[in-house]
């Protein structure tokens, strides 16, 4: 029942990624995130993540509306310096423009996250929490809408390749197998059984080691 569900889902949000499934070439585009931090005061409500909408606009505190589409971080950085300037004071302004991608299946929390094109794969896995799967990773594949893309798991990681020279694009979803709710049951027992074992072996090893020192007063 979850592979189906999972795989309804993955047919509904396929079309939409796909239009906004771009290589990211370090310019702004629809739907991609804009990571900004400032110091030294790092409570200024311009530190934050700003998605960037349909119409490749955003909404900065201060600021207002700046479309971005097109823009690369560093044009970006400098409007946002300028027009800033008499609102608020900051020593120093950290730009990341993120791309989003998704983790389905098979992850401890599955979902869509923001990334930094720019980090590996494994370091990207990490907001996942991990596998439901203990062999998820080798079994993981990329999807780009309907289309799924050659992708080597093991590779990626020897490699040590960002998503961006791996070819990971915005709106990219990875998918990783759903354990079976009998094997997942089972597993649960066997690790029950392997428990409850050893502590019986523990305790009847307690009980010899007793009777037989009382024997040897």
């Amino acid at each position: 029942m979850n592979k189906i569900l999972s795989t309804i889902f993955l047919v509904m949000i396929s079309s939409a990624l796909f239009a906004q499934s771009k290589m990211f070439d370090g310019t702004i585009m629809p739907s991609m995130g804009i990571n900004i931090k400032t110091y030294p005061d790092t409570t200024n409500p311009m530190n934050g993540l700003f998605v960037v909408g349909d119409k490749g606009i955003i909404e900065l505190p201060y600021i207002g509306e700046i479309k971005v589409i097109g823009m690369s971080e560093n044009q970006l950085k400098e409007i946002i310096q300028k027009r800033s300037r008499k609102y608020v004071k900051f020593d120093y302004l950290k730009l990341e423009v993120l791309i989003r991608i998704g983790f389905l299946g098979g992850f401890e929390n599955p979902g869509f996250y923001y990334v930094n094109p720019h980090e590996s794969l494994w370091e990207a896995l990490r907001v996942t929490g991990g596998f439901l799967e203990e062999n998820g990773f080798k079994k993981m594949k990329l999807y780009r809408g309907n289309e799924k893309i050659e992708f080597q798991a093991g590779n990626s990681i020897s490699g040590g390749k960002s998503l961006f020279e791996l070819g990971v694009r915005n709106g990219d979803f990875f998918t990783a197998p759903i354990p079976d709710d009998r094997n997942t049951l089972w597993q649960r027992i066997t690790q029950t059984l392997s428990i409850v074992t050893t502590a019986t072996a523990i305790y009847f090893t307690y009980v010899t080691l007793v009777i037989n020192a009382r024997r040897a007063r």
